[in-house]
């Protein structure tokens, strides 16, 4: 086997999402629509939002969230 066959049989890695992107994967669709415009709504200040996260149960920081928002996590990487 070449080398090149052996790196095309490794199994690529699980992609990596950071803590809002894994948060997201939990919820509805619905919610899913929510958060996507609440992120993109430039009004709402990043620690509004990561307060009103955290009360449905995220553990989330506002420097996680203010990444995430400008997209400079690693969700943008899938």
């Amino acid at each position: 086997m070449s080398l090149a066959d052996a790196l095309a049989a490794v199994a690529a890695p699980p992609a990596v999402l950071c803590k809002v992107g894994r948060w997201a994967e939990t919820l509805t669709p619905d919610d899913v629509d929510t958060l996507a415009a609440a992120l993109a709504d430039e009004g709402l200040d990043t620690m509004t939002l990561a307060r009103a996260i955290n009360s449905q149960g995220a553990d989330v920081s506002h420097s996680t969230l203010a990444r995430h928002r400008r997209k400079e996590c690693p969700c943008e990487s899938r």
